[in-house]
């Protein structure tokens, strides 16, 4: 890409006097190699962001179509790689990239995000050294680039060799504990296109987009405007926008082609040029241009009026009436109210309580009749507590829901409801032919209990019964940070704190009702029945991590012999099943409520190369240790 750091100055005049035209100092170098590498402000941002930019370029330069490859680290194997597949390196290629700053073969271009000669180095500012395996016409190149005291780096080729693998470069960076390349790699790799990236051998979720144009869309995935260049997203600085639009609850992002807009050496923000700032006046015109275009496409692809209605709320409240009053549905102009008639009130919990009143009305707001319930063909008759329990039965088995707002309209008099969603909307008779259950006589509030909500805190709420009851006495001091994880695992359970001198009553009531710690005990129970032999292998390489460190560091595809390529695989957890994700969730649920779990003993890695244990896993310890085995493994192979 041609160089996108550019300062709007225009230098007036000439004083006359000697000239010096400015150098880096020799003896400083060092120094200046130090500043650098150390460029970044958020360093495992950068490690993602420019190799895999790198690997992109790669990529696009070479014509390769497949995915770039990101694997990312966890407990057994503790390290970042990014893998392409381009047109990969040979030794004086990889010297030229990775031991010069300021390099680059890619600077009179506008595709490859490569140009300013120091993303190759990025990986120093996060790990004192990283690995390069080069591959290009059959010749594979190992090379280790560490950094050194005074801040500058340095190159080590450690092996090299003839391989049948295509070109492509891979990028291994050992990692911290506690790293969170898994999010910011969920975020980065949200901008690339489909079918150009894959994060531990799947595609990431892309960003979610209302299209606007083929390049521009709205988000509610992001907390700013964005702009998308070359894969990497730029979000825009406080007093920058990409819309003069008030849009709430989302924000603008637009693709970009290379070279649109200027950006700093970290390549972390974007820098606000002449340049830059006519791109953001462009996209703004083209969103302002077609926010209503869109908003007006969005509501006539809807099937219904209701649904038509909801659609223009939707855009009301997002893009406010400026943009979205006005618009229409098979030709008429969505109404925000409509004619009403005098008709009979019914609230729940409002002025007057439990009892009807009349209200005369002109008009009635269609959000609000949406969030009520209408009854048609009302005959005038006492809306008594049998009525009322006949139309809760009959709303909570309909609609899944009872109502607070009810409005009864007399038989005789009509009104346009066809704005209003019609499972709304119900006939008295049907209400009146209603046959209430044993249970449902007379009308009664919902109890209330305390019960803890969803974020760990005891309040007062009615009981869910369409949700498993559990039961815990506040004498136990249950913590509500254990509370929020049970309703993460579990979201069909309601937890109630209850006094044991209550327990009796209330299981009386709800017979269903289980103790909090032996619901837990059940689950725990049953995922352990769900494990298969396999997965309890898997797990005793994950209980054991030392057993799993012996043969986790290796790469599978380097190695020979199967038996050991499948030890291999196992230590990794590349085969972890479902099953295994629910026990170690409610395994560690059980441990936080005191509950016994299982362990599995750990499985014998390698146990046919007992030398493993005495290996390192250092780049040349690496490679001695695939040749020791490789070894191995065909004298064992080649003697019957």
């Amino acid at each position: 890409m041609k160089p996108p750091i550019q300062i709007d100055m225009h230098r007036v005049g000439n004083l006359g006097g000697n000239q010096h035209a400015m150098s880096i100092d020799e003896d400083s170098l060092a120094h200046v190699m130090s500043l650098l590498t150390d460029v970044y402000s958020d360093d495992e941002m950068a490690c993602l962001r420019e190799y895999s930019t790198n690997a992109r370029d790669s990529h696009l330069e070479s014509g390769q179509t497949r995915p770039i490859e990101i694997s990312l680290p966890n407990l057994m194997t503790p390290y970042l790689k990014i893998r392409d597949y381009g047109i990969g390196m040979n030794e004086s290629d990889v010297a030229e990239v990775y031991s010069k700053y300021g390099a680059s073969t890619k600077r009179d271009s506008d595709v490859y995000n490569g140009v300013l000669g120091i993303g190759g180095k990025a990986a120093l500012t996060y790990s004192s050294q990283f690995t390069v395996t080069a591959i290009k016409n059959g010749v594979k190149t190992v090379v280790m680039v560490s950094r050194v005291e005074d801040g500058t780096g340095v190159m080590e080729v450690v092996a090299t060799a003839a391989t049948s693998e295509g070109n492509g470069v891979e990028i291994s960076i050992p990692t911290k504990p506690g790293n969170s390349f898994a999010s910011k790699a969920e975020y980065l790799f949200s901008f690339w296109p489909e079918g150009s990236v894959l994060v531990n051998g799947k595609a990431p979720a892309r960003i979610a987009l209302q299209a606007i144009t083929p390049t521009i869309g709205m988000s509610n995935d992001v907390s700013s405007d964005v702009i998308v260049m070359g894969g990497v997203p730029y979000p825009l600085s406080d007093g920058y926008n990409l819309s003069t639009a008030n849009i709430r609850d989302a924000y603008i992002v637009a693709f970009v082609e290379m070279g649109e807009v200027n950006f700093p050496p970290s390549r972390e923000a974007l820098s606000y040029t002449a340049k830059t700032k006519a791109t953001i006046n462009d996209i703004t015109d083209v969103v302002d241009a077609n926010l209503r275009r869109v908003a007006q496409d969005d509501v006539d692809s809807q099937t219904s009026k209701p649904e038509a209605f909801k659609c223009y709320r939707k855009w009301l409240s997002k893009v406010g009436g400026t943009i979205a009053s006005g618009l229409t549905y098979d030709g008429v102009t969505i109404p925000a109210s409509i004619l009403f008639p005098e008709h009979t009130v019914w609230d729940r919990y409002g002025y007057r309580g439990a009892r009807t009143h009349k209200v005369i009305h002109g008009t009635a707001d269609i959000t609000t009749l949406n969030a009520s319930l209408v009854i048609l063909n009302y005959t005038g008759i006492q809306i008594n507590s049998t009525y009322r329990s006949k139309i809760d039965q009959w709303a909570r088995s309909r609609i899944g829901q009872v109502f607070t707002d009810h409005r009864f309209i007399e038989k005789g008099k009509t009104v346009d409801l066809s704005w209003v969603d019609p499972a709304r909307i119900v006939d008295f008779a049907t209400i009146k032919a209603e046959t209430l259950n044993s249970n449902s006589t007379g009308y009664r509030k919902p109890p209330t209990i305390d019960i803890y909500d969803l974020g760990g805190r005891v309040v007062t709420l009615p009981i869910d019964t369409t949700k498993t009851l559990l039961y815990v006495s506040p004498a136990d001091k249950i913590s509500g940070s254990k509370i929020v994880a049970l309703y993460k695992q579990f979201t069909d359970i309601q937890v109630v704190a209850l006094g044991k001198n209550r327990w009796d009553k209330f299981l009386r009531e709800n017979p269903t009702a289980k103790p909090l710690q032996t619901f837990v005990r059940e689950k725990f129970s049953a995922s352990q029945d769900a494990l298969t032999d396999l997965d309890k292998k898997i797990l005793g390489c994950t209980d054991n991590s030392y057993t799993a460190r012996r043969v986790s560091w290796m790469d599978e595809t380097r190695v020979d012999d199967p038996d050991l390529v499948d030890d291999i695989l196992l230590a990794k957890g590349g085969q972890k099943s479902a099953a295994v994700d629910d026990y170690q969730a409610v395994r560690w649920l059980a441990r936080t409520f005191h509950l016994y779990s299982l362990s599995f003993s750990a499985p014998v890695l390698g146990k046919n190369y007992p030398l493993l244990s005495e290996q390192s896993n250092g780049t040349l310890g690496a490679e001695h240790t695939y040749i020791m085995v490789n070894s191995c493994y065909a004298a064992k192979t080649n003697n019957p």
